[in-house]
């Protein structure tokens, strides 16, 4: 049996609504245009390498939010690493949301642990280094997935920084303001339309699976993300989420000796340090 908390039930109803993102969208002279999504993959991978390699490293950034299932920030793990980039974690919620002292909690996010125990940092100083390299005009690439900056940070400063940014990458549901910045926008499914992972606040890992089919040409954030990783590295890319989370099992601590056989129904307690 699965359980579904209030909250989680109720965000069925804006998965699809009318700022939804369907397809690839490449920026063109005046305006954003429908792009291919294996043309599109090969000429991001193209930038984000001769971006790193003609400015060494910290040309390139990486945000991630706590939204994003433990599978993408895996594989961002290892794009980050292919490119020497700079790679900072956001875990956001209303300064005013609801919570008690026994079951409701004030962070609202899904995978605040799942970063954590990946070793992305949360802390805000990582980010302030990344806006200031784009303000700075040394930060060359950036990449965000499932983050809209101008509603998480300082909204001024972070279209400033925006705007200094020569290659901006969005991985995202919905079109949010972050997208008008972007160089190229990646349009990646919503948590009821794939299948991965979380870890909760107690640090227990529990599947989520697909539950709808995915609209117009969106993909799996960890199949974009795979294909994108496998372009950079050389290797091949997972053939679905269970390998994805393989991958991860084999080279994080925190989550070895995890399967999703071995997840079940009700999760498993990950393995945090003494």
């Amino acid at each position: 049996m699965y359980w579904i908390c209030d909250a989680g039930r109720m965000t069925a109803y804006g998965l699809q609504g009318e700022g939804r993102l369907l397809r690839p969208l490449a920026r063109a002279a005046q305006a954003f245009v429908p792009a291919d999504w294996k043309d599109t993959l090969a000429a991001v991978a193209e930038r984000l390498q001769a971006a790193a390699r003609n400015h060494g490293p910290g040309a390139v950034g990486i945000v991630v939010s706590a939204q994003a299932p433990n599978e993408e920030i895996h594989l961002l793990r290892t794009i980050g690493d292919a490119l020497g980039a700079t790679m900072a974690g956001i875990s956001w919620s209303p300064p005013d949301a609801y919570h008690d002292d026994l079951l409701i909690k004030a962070d609202k996010n899904p995978n605040t642990r799942g970063l954590v125990l990946q070793g992305v940092t949360t802390e805000r100083s990582t980010l302030d280094g990344v806006l200031a390299a784009a303000e700075a005009g040394s930060l060359q690439a950036l990449v965000l997935c499932r983050t809209d900056l101008t509603s998480w940070c300082d909204a001024e400063r972070a279209r400033t920084a925006l705007e200094r940014v020569p290659y901006l990458v969005v991985l995202d549901t919905d079109r949010r303001e972050v997208v008008e910045y972007a160089s190229v926008v990646l349009p990646i499914a919503t948590h009821a339309e794939t299948d991965g992972t979380f870890t909760n606040y107690a640090d227990r890992v529990q599947r989520f699976h697909q539950a709808i089919d995915l609209p117009g040409e969106v993909r799996a954030g960890w199949q974009v993300l795979g294909e994108l990783a496998a372009w950079l590295t050389g290797q091949p890319a997972a053939r679905d989420a269970e390998g994805v989370f393989a991958a991860l099992a084999a080279r994080s601590d925190a989550f070895r000796g995890l399967s999703f056989a071995q997840l079940g129904g009700s999760g498993s307690p990950a393995s945090t340090p003494a």
